[in-house]
């Protein structure tokens, strides 16, 4: 009976043991994600007209300029075919070769 109690009793310390140790890990790598984390939420104002952003302070910012600030995100800039026949007829009028 006391090898029993004495195996058990070894048994469950390292089941806990092993328990703690995946939970340690487990936290370990929860903070990781949450430092990783910056997420823009709620409303974004954003003029209608020039798609400036006011920020919490009533400035208004590019919006690539207020995404880069409050995000890890980077802006990559093109130009989509719309606004290109609209600006650069002589080019986007021409059929790609």
């Amino acid at each position: 009976m006391g090898f029993w109690l004495s195996w058990k009793t070894h048994i469950n310390t390292r089941t806990q043991f092993h328990l703690l140790r995946n939970e340690k890990k487990l936290s370990k790598e929860l903070q990781e994600a949450i430092n990783n984390i910056k997420v823009l939420e709620g409303m974004l104002p954003m003029c209608s007209v020039c798609k400036k952003v006011r920020d919490e302070n009533g400035e208004w910012h590019d919006v690539a300029d207020y995404i880069r600030n409050h995000t890890d995100a980077v802006c990559s800039h093109g130009i989509c075919p719309e606004c290109g026949r609209k600006l650069y007829p002589e080019i986007y009028s021409q059929p790609v070769q």
